[in-house]
């Protein structure tokens, strides 16, 4: 069983990173669309390793092949000094998630809040980074005025998020992707983030030789994950 695992999630990485990294569903907009875009001259004072672990994110899209990942690597840094990303003390509304985007009427895009589990004071920069790409995600879209009121809207987000986590995953080194392959063996954390990205690698209604993560594809997926179906349904219902 553990053979069969690590040589699932093997797949799923090669399938990442030779399959077109989700480009084109990365919706990047290299204008800040209706939003204001980021004005802060600098940035807010976040724990170290979440600076590294942006920093991470900058720097290894910014040496993707692939331009529209280029492209979304200056974005994030683009941002970068309007991200106030901080540990979570309470734990209520990080029951069941690693990290939460929050946007209400008392925020702006100068202040994108983000707020990550205290377990991650143990993990290392790699999967900080995976975490902080699907969060980073949401923070954009916010930011660029394109989320809506609705649940589609909200289905849309999801799927460009685990989209920017397909496309980071992509553009580790090769080193980077063997130690998280590694980890996998011994960490149900590792395993659970690859078990949780497969269903975006297979669409049985889709030729296999060509790319799966279109999309329409990948919102597919996200509307057959439960947490999203309720989550989407229920902030607009």
């Amino acid at each position: 069983m553990r053979k069969s695992l690590t040589l699932l999630i093997m797949v799923v990485l090669l399938s990442l990173i030779l399959g077109g990294l989700f480009i084109n569903n990365l919706g990047v907009n290299k204008n800040t669309g209706n939003g204001v875009g980021c004005t802060r001259t600098e940035p807010y004072p976040i724990p170290e390793e979440f600076k590294r672990s942006v920093s991470l994110i900058i720097q290894r899209q910014g040496q993707n092949q692939h331009q529209q990942i280029k492209d979304y690597s200056q974005l994030v840094d683009k941002y970068i000094n309007c991200l106030n990303i901080q540990y979570y003390t309470d734990g209520t509304e990080l029951e069941n998630a690693d990290g939460y985007f929050k946007f209400d009427r008392n925020s702006s895009v100068n202040n994108l809040q983000i707020f990550v589990s205290p377990k991650y004071t143990t993990k290392d920069d790699l999967l900080t980074a995976l975490l902080l790409q699907h969060e980073i995600s949401h923070a954009i879209y916010q930011a660029q005025g394109l989320a809506q009121n609705n649940a589609e809207s909200c289905f849309i987000d999801e799927a460009r998020a685990f989209s920017s986590q397909a496309a980071l995953l992509g553009s580790f080194n090769e080193e980077e992707r063997n130690s998280l392959v590694a980890r996998s063996r011994t960490s149900k954390n590792v395993a659970s983030f690859f078990a949780m990205m497969m269903p975006f690698s297979v669409n049985p209604k889709q030729d296999r030789t060509k790319n799966a993560f279109d999309e329409a594809n990948t919102i597919m997926v996200v509307k057959g994950i439960p947490e999203y179906v309720n989550q989407c349904s229920n902030r607009y219902n």
